[in-house]
């Protein structure tokens, strides 16, 4: 009974949480399409559908997480009215002789007048319980009925949060497309830059002979960075390969991924065993290395602002991700990618926690 008691006031408590969780995420997702509309008459558009990316994936993730709480507390009471169902059927056929009970043991009871006495305080005592457990019943009921209606919701409000996403990206990737204020390209041949390529070994050792040689040493403490994109450390600095002393970061596939500091495009293409790279310089010779994209907005010799959009996270599979996005509502499933992020200076790699502020994966 203690452990009944003590269950449903868990599961009591919980719910309103989970559910005030997916009112917050559908304001987040709301606002996140008032952004979007914004974005049309913004006078940085790029800037602007940045921001609305990556406030539709932070209501996003939120919504996923209600849905997942919702469905757990939805689970967890039918759970337990199923178990409950032959106690819930003794009940009810409890409370529907408790009064004639009563009232006949109150009568008479052929021990004489003490037993009569103690089973009509027996009767009085029990039918109090009796109906505080079927308030009980009646207010897990109306709780369920509650958490389907703020599931559905819920889903419906992801389902518009995806479809806000896609058409913000595209809309990005268009708003990249037609720039026409792009800075010249470096005097860099294809043919010079292809055997770069061929003679590095490594990731880092492409980046180190791509360092500008009027490159400033850094003075002083560095400013932390802006995070490049939402998501966790899977593989925190210094315990990866020798060939990846980075970070693994985690992340949903086609998540916006931006510049963390104020740089230069460096590198931008595609390397065999490693995917689309892009190499960055920022201020004080530091290289920040990105590989994992699905697709790249820049190209050698770009000015980037901290926060400018670099690409989307993936492995290009975008076919493949729209049909998963497709039947997410209802499934509350997250599709991730492993974006890696690599800092240089003076040839060697710096710890990135040391830039940049992200989750770290708990092992």
């Amino acid at each position: 009974m203690i452990r009944c008691l003590v269950l449903s006031l868990a599961m009591a408590l919980a719910a309103p949480v989970s559910a005030q969780q997916a009112r917050d995420a559908r304001e987040a997702l709301l606002s996140a399409a008032d952004l979007l509309e914004a974005s049309e008459t913004a006078g940085d558009r790029i800037s602007a559908l940045t921001e609305a990316i990556r406030a539709y994936e932070a209501g996003l993730s939120a919504m996923r997480s209600a849905l997942r709480d919702l469905t757990l507390r939805q689970r967890e009471i039918e759970v337990g009215l199923a178990g409950e169902q032959e106690d819930i059927s003794t009940l009810l056929a409890l409370m529907e002789n408790a009064t004639e009970q009563t009232e006949a043991q109150s009568l008479l009871h052929p021990g004489g007048a003490i037993d009569t006495i103690r089973a009509g305080t027996l009767a009085s005592a029990l039918v109090p319980s009796l109906y505080a457990r079927a308030a009980d019943l009646e207010d897990r009921l109306i709780e369920l009925g509650e958490v389907e209606a703020v599931l559905g919701s819920a889903r419906d409000t992801l389902a518009d949060g995806l479809s806000g996403v896609r058409e913000a990206r595209r809309a990005l990737t268009d708003a990249l497309a037609s720039r026409s204020d792009l800075p010249p390209r470096l005097a860099t041949s294809d043919a010079a830059m292809q055997a770069l390529i061929n003679s590095a070994d490594t990731l880092s050792a492409l980046a180190d002979s791509l360092l500008s040689q009027d490159s400033a040493a850094s003075n002083g403490e560095a400013r932390e960075w802006l995070p490049p994109v939402a998501g966790r450390v899977l593989q925190p600095f210094g315990t990866g390969a020798g060939d990846h002393p980075g970070w693994s970061i985690a992340t949903e596939s086609r998540a916006i991924v931006t510049t963390p500091a104020d740089a230069s495009v460096r590198f931008s293409d595609v390397i065999p065993r490693s995917g689309r790279v892009v190499i960055l310089e920022a201020d004080g010779g530091r290289l920040i290395i990105i590989s994992g994209l699905s697709d790249s907005f820049v190209r050698l010799g770009d000015v980037l602002e901290a926060g400018a959009p670099v690409g989307f996270a993936g492995l290009g599979q975008k076919a493949a991700q729209d049909n998963l996005n497709a039947s997410e509502a209802a499934s509350s499933l997250v599709h991730e990618e492993t974006l890696y992020i690599e800092i240089r200076q003076a040839g060697a790699p710096l710890d990135p926690a040391t830039l940049l502020k992200l989750e770290q994966e708990q092992g």
